[in-house]
């Protein structure tokens, strides 16, 4: 269909649509940084570790 033939409703909607697909696009994991209090542990030791993702607006699935 032509962009040019819809109505001003539609073509309004149409710019919707391409803003929320621009918002929700799937951005990949460039850079992944590992955070942690501690740069040595000991056997046995547990320790919580945080994370950092390049783009910040990448999506995180899988990181685990």
């Amino acid at each position: 269909m032509p962009l040019d033939t819809l109505t001003k409703e539609q073509q309004a909607a149409y710019d919707e649509l391409g803003k929320v697909l621009a918002d929700n696009q799937v951005r990949r994991v460039r850079e992944l940084h590992i955070l942690a209090l501690n740069n040595t542990l000991k056997v046995n030791q547990q320790e919580q570790f945080s994370y950092r993702l390049v783009p910040a607006n990448a999506q995180r699935a899988g990181v685990i």
